[in-house]
């Protein structure tokens, strides 16, 4: 029988456990067939193939064999997928090596964007810029899963993120040549968003809030612009910069993928002004009621001057009877529930999309931005689980539905809590799937930005911090807090 002992120290294994043979059938059966090990470069990996009957096994692949044990350390310049054939008389069996780069190691050779796919289980996205990046577009080739794409561009994006020492990036792609991405529900993309996680040592916050924005579509069976993610490493030139979360990029192209009119104006909520008031946040008349937002698509602001004209003028009972000539109103209770049962709260009127859709001639709503929630601020100073925040003061609209319409609300708040993805358990299972797909990327990438975290100007007067696994203690004990507290915190 061919055992699989186990890996060199501090890899990883995914298949069958290290300490056990498994018999695939009579005989001396070769049990590792189709076994995966993930290591990095200068890490021993070992696999003992010892056969019962003495019978010597051979193997095509790197490494040795020696006294009934394969080894093999690769060197600097081997990381990527290696294939290891076992074989025993007529019987063969394949151990497949995930070799991570061993960025962090003197003398490491920069990986091969075409060869180097994946990482830890996690896609590789390889920017190569030619010529030094900014918030402008430069141009660049982009390889992922093995395929280039010439012709892109590649730029830095956010606005206190472009600040941090692991910024974030939009990627812009030919016409004629989009990133395909239908294997991952996204369909072909113009535009890739690239979000940072250096102010999320969780590394899943912004993923578990659209996905939880998606669940409660999928509860109410609702018609929602929901926002699509999924992780991946990011390289450099050949150098390893990090784990990152993939989105879509609020644009015309997404808005064509969620149903509407890809003319249908879009506005972007780039401060509290966007408020849905006649006065902006310092309680000042407002001079344009689009204060707030930048136009992101179309040529007009008409739809939202109309819609901030309407909402800052009727009264709360009028607003909420005149609603539907405007929006659809459970998209908006939707929205407040969400970013108030997240915590959110730079999401309530900032941090959004509004789309005017030609179709409906109705607003909808889009979400955006989540580094400030599940129990951190944008600056990562912690809220606890018990904070409540109304929102009544920063979107003229959630004050309207919950003074005049707050049965309706909270109807929807008690399905949510009850039998929906407010509970605890739904939760935790969407943060645990998360996790498991990025665990030890996301190891690895604290390894990478940890100590530069820790003394980030940004938030030094934090003296609170975790590692990355503190950080996933903390999410998961401020959810279970954050569960029992939506049962308490209003009345049925």
């Amino acid at each position: 029988m061919l055992w699989l002992a186990g890996c060199g120290p501090g890899s990883v294994a995914i298949g069958e456990p290290l300490d056990t043979a498994v018999e695939t059938f009579d005989g001396c059966g070769l049990s590792v067939d189709g076994t995966e090990l993930f290591s990095v470069e200068g890490e021993r990996v070992r696999v003992d193939v010892s056969c019962a009957s003495g019978a010597p096994v051979s193997r095509v692949g790197p490494g040795e064999i020696e006294d009934g044990t394969w080894s093999w350390r690769p060197d600097l310049d081997e990381a990527g997928v290696h294939d290891v054939l076992f074989s025993h008389g007529l019987e063969s069996a394949v151990v497949r090596v995930h070799v991570a780069d061993a960025w962090d190691e003197g003398g490491n050779e920069p990986v091969d964007p075409w060869s180097y796919t994946t990482e830890y289980g996690l896609p590789v996205m390889h920017l190569l810029p030619e010529g030094s990046l900014s918030e402008e577009y430069v141009a660049a080739t982009i390889v992922f899963e093995g395929r280039e794409y010439i012709g892109a561009r590649v730029k830095y994006r956010g606005a206190a993120s472009l600040y941090y020492p692991k910024v974030g990036y939009t990627l812009d792609f030919d016409s004629e040549d989009q990133m395909e991405l239908s294997d991952r529900g996204m369909g072909d993309k113009a535009h890739l968003v690239l979000i940072s996680t250096f102010d999320d040592n969780t590394y899943i916050r912004q993923s578990l809030a659209y996905g939880l924005w998606a669940d409660m579509a999928e509860h109410f069976d609702a018609d929602r612009l929901t926002v699509r993610t999924f992780p991946t490493v990011v390289y450099m030139n050949g150098e390893y910069v990090g784990l990152y979360t993939a989105a879509d990029h609020v644009d015309d192209e997404f808005l064509g993928q969620m149903g509407l009119d890809r003319d249908s104006p879009l506005f972007k909520a780039v401060n509290h002004n966007a408020n849905f008031f006649g006065t902006d946040y310092y309680g000042n008349a407002k001079s344009v009621l689009w204060d707030g937002y930048d136009l992101k698509e179309g040529d007009s602001w008409a739809s939202l001057e109309a819609l901030v004209a309407w909402s800052s003028t009727a009264s709360d009972a009028e607003l909420v009877a005149t609603a539907e000539d405007w929006i659809d109103p459970t998209e908006f209770m939707d929205w407040f529930l969400f970013v108030h049962f997240t915590e959110s709260g730079d999401s309530a009127g900032k941090n959004s999309y509004l789309a005017w859709d030609l179709l409906t001639e109705r607003m909808r709503y889009a979400p955006w931005d989540f580094n400030h929630s599940w129990g951190q601020d944008w600056r990562t100073l912690r809220i606890g689980p018990e904070s409540y925040n109304a929102f009544t003061g920063t979107n003229r609209i959630f004050k309207a539905q919950q003074a005049a319409d707050s049965e309706r609300l909270w109807e929807r708040w008690w399905s949510l809590v009850d039998e929906g993805p407010f509970r605890e358990e739904h939760l935790l299972a969407r943060a645990d799937a998360l996790w498991a797909e990025v665990d030890p990327s996301a190891a690895r990438d604290w390894d990478r930005w940890g100590s530069a975290y820790r003394s980030y100007s940004g938030w030094s007067s934090r003296g609170d911090f975790n590692d990355y696994e503190g950080e996933r203690e903390y999410l998961v004990d401020w959810i279970r807090h954050r569960c029992d507290w939506a049962v308490e915190a209003h009345d049925r």
